[in-house]
């Protein structure tokens, strides 16, 4: 169950990321890190 949880914040945290980019939202910075989370996060989920 627990990792169910953190595929979907990863899935958030990914779309996040990407809106933040795609509409430049904030700096570069906060939006490459939430991409990287959400990337953590299936790796972790799938492996």
């Amino acid at each position: 169950m627990k990792l169910k949880h953190i595929f979907i914040i990863s899935l958030l945290l990914v779309v996040a990321g990407t809106t933040m980019k795609v509409y430049k939202v904030g700096n570069e910075v906060p939006a490459l890190i939430t991409l990287l989370l959400g990337s953590l996060g299936f790796l972790v989920t799938h492996f």
